[in-house]
């Protein structure tokens, strides 16, 4: 088997070298987005308190809460009100917190989610809120009897 010219072992080489480098880069952002600190959000004049979210996510009850049918991380909403949830995955929903049937914090590879199940309707709302501090601040501000625990 003949040897392959000089030029496509430099060009294989360089290929190699622009794979390192694209997935090096790929990697310092992920672990900057991880290490974001849990800011509490803030609170607006109204009660409501808007929550920081990296992602939320629609399924379907009764199957896993790691799939979901449709998915929003360019600009989701996550509004925990006095007496409502607000959020935002394909379109703006408001539900009110007494049909909300339970809250579960799911955790995974650098992630926290908390899964909404609604007493009425066929689907659940997730959101991906980052860490557990995070996690912990919006339990908070929700009915503890609606908080499965783990």
């Amino acid at each position: 088997m003949p040897t392959p010219p000089f030029s496509s072992v430099v060009l294989i080489v360089l290929n190699l070298a622009l794979l390192a480098l694209l997935l090096w880069w790929i990697v310092r952002r992920l672990r900057a987005k991880w290490r974001r600190p849990a800011i509490p959000p803030p609170a607006t004049p109204h009660g409501s308190t808007d929550v920081t979210v990296l992602a939320t996510f629609t399924g379907i009850k009764g199957i896993s809460p790691w799939l979901a049918v449709a998915s929003n991380s360019l600009n989701p909403v996550l509004v925990i009100g006095p007496d409502y949830l607000e959020y935002r995955v394909l379109k703006r929903r408001r539900v009110p917190l007494a049909q909300i049937q339970s809250v579960r914090t799911l955790a995974a590879f650098r992630t926290v989610n908390l899964h909404f199940t609604f007493k009425s309707g066929p689907f659940t709302f997730t959101a991906n809120v980052g860490n557990q501090d995070s996690a912990r601040d919006i339990l908070s501000r929700l009915d503890p009897a609606l908080v499965e625990q783990q």
